[in-house]
């Protein structure tokens, strides 16, 4: 069965790191309005953040076939990352 699923989590801003710097916000290409894109398979994947969405996908037996990652600031200079799996299959068991 296809769904989709969001997962937002709140990390610290300096408990969190990025492959490479984010320039800022207007400056950044890959800004928009609704939050910096960022493609899972590549960008994300050696991060802490993605093992342990892979262990929890693991855990709950999720075939996962595309993750979109959301990043966003609130008030309080805490990154808000949003994950919508796409596709994702649960396995039947």
């Amino acid at each position: 069965m296809d769904f989709w699923k969001t997962v937002v989590r709140q990390i610290p801003r300096e408990q969190y790191h990025f492959q490479r710097p984010l320039a800022r916000r207007e400056h950044h290409p890959d800004w928009r309005p609704e939050g910096l894109l960022l493609e899972a398979p590549d960008q994300f994947h050696r991060t802490r953040g993605r093992q342990t969405l892979d262990r929890r996908i693991q855990r709950h037996r999720y075939q996962v076939r595309s993750i979109r990652v959301r990043i966003h600031m609130d008030h309080r200079n805490r990154l808000l990352i949003v994950y919508t799996f796409l596709n994702i299959l649960k396995h039947l068991s």
